[in-house]
């Protein structure tokens, strides 16, 4: 039992890592198309 919910919370924390990466990803391309339209 403890191995399952083990096993479901670092899936959820690996989903949680992936989803801020590409958030933060998301959020640099957007910084970098706004530095090229002021430039």
């Amino acid at each position: 039992m403890k191995k399952t919910i083990f096993l479901a919370a670092m899936r959820f924390v690996r989903i949680v890592i992936t989803s801020y990466n590409t958030d933060k990803n998301r959020s640099s391309n957007l910084d970098r198309a706004f530095s090229l339209k002021i430039v």
